[in-house]
């Protein structure tokens, strides 16, 4: 695996498999694939301890919105800047790293026994070639994974050989190129494979002909990695099982032709289901076909009285249509009075309808149920479980997305675990602030307003709570309580520019993903809320959720 499509050319602007790293264009490919030693370098790490990995261009997203790179106006790009590329990582990744300026090869020894990896930079004349005295140290990435008998082991990005991919050089002579700077990787701390956005196993070895690509897209329909309800298009096959766009084609039509997937021009392909279409039956118009879907769900209780349909771009996408055509189906229920608007202007089924006993929606089956009415939302794999109070003021939906919050879910991974657009989920959570009146809050201060108003319980929790210190509660309650980074430096009595670091330091102590899901585990283990404790190592652990 390296920086480079294929490896054995030197030029990028020759590369012929370019879109298998996820990069939009070859001109963005182009420009970009030299500055990656060190995304593929943490690309590298990743699929060690996962079986899975981005593509290069989605970590090098990740890294950018995290300041890892820098552009100026006259087209140069900076970077890797290695203090906000460890945030990223531990953030993004839940893999704890950390920033090293002056190591000595004793210390990278030292840190490879103790189980670490090392990014490691070294001058750029180890990318084409490990031969020669470099003239100046720095400018490149690699990285080093063990040594034996004085020599040390690292797999190099730029490498355009197998040999100088998988390298090995004597420690002294490695020194030579080696900065003193770089990244150490603490996998000790981090064994479980992470759940990315996608399933794992989304991202996988270059496909080498479209009977190897029919086999694993078979692979990804019959054991759920490819989700019933998930629509791709064809670029975005290409960066999910990391072959060229002329594979995607021949491997669609077989599996068309075998059932099981179906395609839609200007929409993308889905996995087909028995009894679903995005055609209707024949001789019904489509609108109608809505009309009498969403009127038999209603009926059958998957739209439960007073809760609100899902968006009409989440209807057009499910049934292969414009927003336009999902409304004239809807029409005749409105006329009807089984769908009302409330005042946030969403399509809720009216309290005119036969009140049904709630059913899960089948496309959330497994990650929602109902107890007495009220949604207990247990994601598989997290920390915490959140349980909305009967008498919260929040829709179902909104409820929803709000109890990912709390468990740490960015964005993007709420729409991806409610079947719901991205835009979908920033418009519930703006209703929620709007609710909170925190209409310009941070996720962590809305996460810390929603449970001390009550409209949670207290999260339940079995992990262990960490040791924190009188300073470190006094940091988690800055970042409850203050959206601005000056507030929370005045709040902790530390400057501005030193915040990032505090707080990063407390999200990693606790294993969070983010701030607000620091919220959430705070609440969980009692460092928050009306039991709340201050002084060191005095929380205790909660295995249920506590009293409204």
């Amino acid at each position: 695996m390296t920086q480079y499509a294929t490896p054995d050319l030197i030029d990028p602007r020759d590369d012929p498999a370019w879109r298998s790293t996820g990069a939009a264009t070859r001109a963005v490919y182009s420009r970009w694939s030299p500055h990656l030693s060190g995304i593929a370098s943490l690309r590298m790490a990743l699929l060690h301890r996962d079986r899975a990995c981005p593509s290069l261009f989605a970590l090098l997203a990740g890294a950018r919105r995290h300041q890892a790179y820098a552009e100026h106006p006259d087209g140069h790009i900076t970077g890797l800047n290695y203090a906000p590329f460890a945030h990223y990582i531990r953030v993004s990744h839940a893999l704890p790293a950390d920033v090293h300026l002056n190591l000595t090869m004793t210390d990278v020894v030292d840190l490879l026994d103790g189980g670490h990896m090392v990014m490691a930079s070294v001058s750029e004349e180890l990318a084409p070639r490990p031969a020669g005295v470099p003239e100046s140290p720095g400018g490149h990435v690699v990285l080093a994974i063990g040594h034996r008998a004085g020599r040390i082991h690292f797999r190099n990005p730029a490498g355009h050989t197998d040999h100088a991919r998988e390298a090995v050089l004597p420690l002294d002579r490695f020194a030579a190129y080696f900065s003193g700077e770089g990244l150490s990787l603490d996998f000790p701390s981090s064994p479980r494979p992470y759940p990315y956005p996608l399933p794992a196993g989304h991202w996988s070895r270059e496909t080498g002909s479209p009977q190897e690509l029919v086999a694993k897209m078979r692979a990804h329909l019959a054991d759920g990695r490819w989700d019933r309800d998930q629509v791709y298009t064809r670029s975005q096959l290409c960066d999910v099982f990391d072959v060229a766009a002329d594979h995607v084609a021949p491997a669609l039509a077989i599996l068309r032709e075998e059932g099981l997937v179906e395609t839609r021009a200007n929409t993308g392909t889905r996995p087909k289901i028995p009894g679903r279409s995005w055609a209707a039956p024949n001789g019904v118009p489509n609108y109608e076909h809505i009309e009498r879907t969403v009127r038999s769900r209603i009926a059958a209780g998957v739209y439960p009285v007073g809760e609100s349909l899902p968006f009409l771009d989440a209807l057009a996408l499910e049934f292969g249509v414009s927003r336009s055509v999902v409304g004239t189906g809807l029409r005749p229920l409105k006329t009807e009075g089984l769908l009302v608007r409330n005042p946030l202007k969403q399509l809720v089924v009216s309290a005119l309808q036969p009140q049904h006993p709630p059913a899960a929606d089948p496309k959330n089956s497994g990650t929602t149920s109902f107890t007495n009415s009220v949604p207990v939302v247990d994601i598989p794999g997290s920390q915490i479980t959140t349980i909305p109070a009967e008498s919260a003021i929040l829709a179902r939906e909104q409820q929803r997305v709000a109890a990912e919050l709390i468990n740490g879910m960015p964005i993007e991974w709420i729409a991806e675990r409610l079947h719901i657009s991205v835009s979908a989920v920033t418009a519930h959570l703006r209703a929620v602030r709007r609710k909170m009146d925190l209409s310009n809050s941070s996720s962590a201060v809305l996460v810390h307003a929603l449970l001390t108003a009550r409209e949670f319980a207290r999260p339940a929790i079995t992990q262990e709570v960490p040791n924190f210190d009188a300073f470190e509660c006094k940091v988690i309650r800055a970042i409850a309580e203050h959206t601005l980074t000056k507030d929370i430096g005045n709040a902790i009595g530390v400057r501005a520019r030193d915040v990032r670091a505090k707080k990063d330091a407390v999200i990693t102590k606790a294993d969070a993903r983010n701030a607000h899901h620091l919220v959430g585990l705070a609440w969980a283990w009692k460092v928050l809320g009306d039991t709340a404790v201050d002084g060191p190592g005095t929380a205790s652990t909660s295995s249920a959720a506590g009293p409204l």
